[in-house]
């Protein structure tokens, strides 16, 4: 194998390319550690640029070697050359220098009357030269001046050849530049183009399965509150697809993060929650309302359940929370459970119509007197077909 047909960036390219399913791999085995996933993204875009570079870059413009062929069209040149002298070497008449003497064979045939008298064969050149020997008073100056009229000529035609030197060295600098430095043999050009192209298909795949190994494993994440991160709004039902929730939560007594963190958490996922407890103090540090990261309308209200010392009826609150539209809380832990009850009427009603809230439904207790076992027991009946989760601090 040539191994020319790549340059150094399609090899580099195919070496990191290999570490993107070993990085598949540690994320699987552990996969608490949800970054292993998103390097593998970035090593297979690295991998496809370099991979782009060579493609554009060094096999588009691999050319192919011809010497062969130029080597038989020239020898291929040179017998018809010698076919055609052999055929035509009857025809050619003796040429001889013009210089060896009157009596000498000059080719006459292929002359003029012009041509004889420019090599001194006619009567007015021969008489010239008689008189030259003789010693014609004139025939220095006729010398001197064919001397001078020769370097002028000389001089102007030496002038010329170095013109055309410079410019024939520039053309063939020109030419030489424009040559390309990567020539292969037409078997090696079509490896190379093989490679190249199944080098990038791989590469794009490995992007394409890199971006849904992340997505996948987000939404696995999404219901389990050690894994989750990075809130975005989509459908709950996609997570409930890949990790249902579980009806009946505990949360541990050492959180990721605080209540009110909590609250910022499901607003963003564009989630409502019902929260009952029995700290005044922290039920007024709840802000009135809390944007949401995209939600449909921008913002969500946090409602007390008491507006105005007057309680707010069970059924608005139920229908706020089912359509997304407000959250609330209470720091009244007598009517806690007779609001949970009239829910758990409610959410029997919407099992049997199999009506089911389109984002998760969050209700907290973090209340110090236990929830009763009636009403924990009919939440793991009610609470997955209806969107309802009950979460117990």
């Amino acid at each position: 194998m040539n191994f020319s047909i790549f340059g150094l960036t399609g090899y580099i390219s195919m070496a990191i390319a290999v570490l993107v399913p070993i990085f598949w791999f540690l994320h699987w085995m552990k996969r608490p550690r949800r970054w292993m996933v998103h390097i593998s993204l970035f090593i297979a875009l690295a991998a496809f640029i370099c991979a782009k570079h060579n493609s554009l870059y060094y096999v588009n413009l691999i050319e192919e070697d011809r010497s062969e062929q130029m080597a038989a069209i020239a020898k291929k040149e040179e017998l018809r050359q010698k076919k055609l002298e052999a055929s035509r070497s009857e025809d050619v008449a003796k040429v001889r220098f013009a210089e060896d003497g009157g009596s000498d064979f000059i080719d006459v045939g292929g002359m003029d009357e012009t041509d004889l008298r420019i090599h001194g064969l006619d009567k007015k050149s021969l008489a010239a030269k008689a008189a030259k020997k003789n010693g014609d008073p004139l025939a220095g100056l006729k010398k001197k001046k064919r001397s001078d009229t020769e370097t002028n000529e000389n001089s102007l035609t030496s002038s010329i050849n170095s013109k055309e030197k410079k410019e024939g060295a520039e053309v063939e600098e020109i030419e030489a530049k424009s040559q390309p430095s990567i020539i292969l043999k037409a078997d090696d050009i079509r490896l190379a183009n093989m490679i190249d192209g199944l080098n990038l298909k791989i590469l794009r795949w490995m992007i394409y399965l890199s971006l849904a190994y992340i997505l996948i494993d987000y939404l696995k994440r999404g219901n389990i509150y050690s894994e989750a991160y990075f809130p975005l709004p989509l459908p709950s039902s996609w997570f409930s697809t890949f990790s249902p929730v579980a009806p009946v939560n505990e949360l541990p007594e050492k959180r990721r993060r605080s209540l009110l963190e909590e609250f910022t958490v499901i607003t963003k996922r564009n989630e409502s929650f019902l929260y009952f407890g029995d700290d005044k103090n922290f039920t007024k540090s709840i802000p009135e309302r809390k944007y949401a990261l995209l939600g449909k309308f921008g913002a969500q209200d946090y409602l007390p359940l008491h507006y105005k010392k007057l309680p707010v009826h069970e059924d608005f609150v139920f229908e706020s929370l089912w359509f997304g539209r407000s959250s609330f809380y209470s720091d009244n832990p007598d009517e806690a459970e007779s609001i949970l009850l009239r829910f758990l009427h409610l959410m029997a009603e919407r099992k049997e119509s199999r009506a089911r809230a389109q984002q998760n439904i969050h209700v907290i207790w973090d209340i110090k007197k236990p929830i009763s076992k009636d009403i924990k027991k009919l939440f793991s009946i009610f609470g997955t077909d209806t969107g309802f989760s009950l979460h117990l601090t």
